[in-house]
């Protein structure tokens, strides 16, 4: 007997999320949090649909369930648009529910841990390693997911890791590359000791 490769689960997964977000029915995205492959896929379906890509940001900002935000959050923060990422930085700044599940995620995928220990990690109570410090400054690389490096910058921050070399270095690589402004204040705040939940981007009067 063969079970499913991975992938083709995360796809078949993605549809039906897909075909939820399309028709405005937020069953399927508030049962559980999705997975970062399966956000990956359903992205690819929401980058073609404009309507879709307006129904995440309505849920993301007041979606009835923390899941169903971070969900919606979680799709739009993998587009390759800067000014949705920003969008996404903003509202995880001032949804702590949200902030919380997010930040549990990346620390369980990145650093390999059980969502209970992550759980942890991202509600402030645990501890971050050397290790771990080298794995979440990979993190703020990520080319694929601009609030998973938002929430890198957080969880290093948190750690007092910004001034260990490894850091400062992925830091610098980050700063060339990225294309959101809100994560490039907060990269930038980062080496500082600024705190990337109150780093909030100045706006023109």
């Amino acid at each position: 007997m063969r079970f499913p490769h991975p992938g083709l689960i995360d796809f078949h997964l993605a549809c039906r999320v897909f075909d939820g977000i399309a028709t405005g029915t937020s069953e399927r995205l508030e049962a559980v949090q999705t997975s970062h492959a399966t956000d990956l896929v359903i992205r690819e379906f929401v980058e073609q649909d404009p309507a879709s890509e307006a129904t995440l940001s309505r849920w993301m900002r007041s979606g009835a369930t923390d899941v169903l935000r971070v969900n919606a959050a979680g799709i739009l923060a993998k587009t390759a648009t800067p000014e949705t990422a920003d969008l996404v930085i903003a509202a995880l700044r001032a949804d702590e529910a949200m902030r919380v599940l997010y930040l549990t995620a990346v620390a369980s995928r990145v650093l390999a841990l059980p969502w209970t220990l992550a759980t942890q990690l991202a509600q402030g109570s645990g501890a971050v390693g050397s290790d771990a410090v080298l794995k979440l400054a990979e993190e703020l690389r990520n080319p694929r997911d601009a609030a998973a490096r938002w929430c890198s910058a957080l969880l290093l921050h948190r750690a007092g890791a910004a001034g260990r070399e490894p850091v400062k270095a992925a830091v610098a690589e980050a700063l060339r590359a990225e294309s959101a402004p809100e994560n490039l204040r907060t990269m930038a705040g980062l080496l500082a000791g600024a705190d990337p939940i109150t780093t909030t981007l100045e706006r023109p009067r």
